[in-house]
């Protein structure tokens, strides 16, 4: 099983997937026996933690930090050829970086394959995009490889296509 897979299935077993995360991995775990086993096999070994606080509070971040050490999983670099390419719409795929879950914070790629289109969204937080690769239009405007934008808080991204296709990367933190 490729490693991407092996932290998506210890993040579906600790439950710090978002939603999409969470159905995509659920439905994994549905068609693949081998990725149902090690979803297992981490909710086995996260059960000898001490259990989270029942009233829907976050750990502390020190907490989370010695989950990672205890479980093997605290790197701080991803490979190229590493990680998981995740459906994200028609001619969208993304590949997550990182997921600090006391904070939310998340990392990931983006790849538009040439004439994709990403519908209009709501931003509940700031987001960070950098073009790494190609070039996407947004509000008329070109962004182009190393060219950087930040979308506000409460704002909404209109559509956002990619004529030739692109790679961007993208930092967040959901609401």
């Amino acid at each position: 099983m490729p490693d991407g897979w092996r932290e998506m299935a210890a993040s579906y077993a600790l439950g710090v997937l978002d939603d999409d995360e969470a159905e995509l991995a659920s439905a994994r775990a549905r068609q693949d026996a081998a990725f149902a086993g090690e979803a297992r096999l981490w909710s086995d070994r996260f059960a000898t933690l001490n259990p989270l606080p029942e009233d829907g509070q976050v750990p502390p971040a020190e907490v989370w930090h010695a989950i990672c050490a205890r479980t093997g999983s605290q790197r701080l670099t991803r490979h190229a050829d590493e990680g998981v390419w995740l459906p994200g719409g028609d001619g969208i795929t993304l590949k997550m970086l990182t997921v600090d879950p006391p904070s939310g914070r998340r990392t990931a790629l983006m790849r538009l394959q040439p004439g994709a289109l990403l519908p209009a969204h709501d931003h509940e937080d700031f987001e960070e995009c950098l073009v790494v690769e190609g070039e996407v239009d947004l509000d008329g405007v070109r962004y182009r490889v190393g060219d950087y934008l930040v979308a506000p808080a409460w704002t909404t991204h209109n559509q956002l296509q990619s004529p030739d296709g692109a790679l961007v990367l993208l930092h967040w933190t959901p609401g």
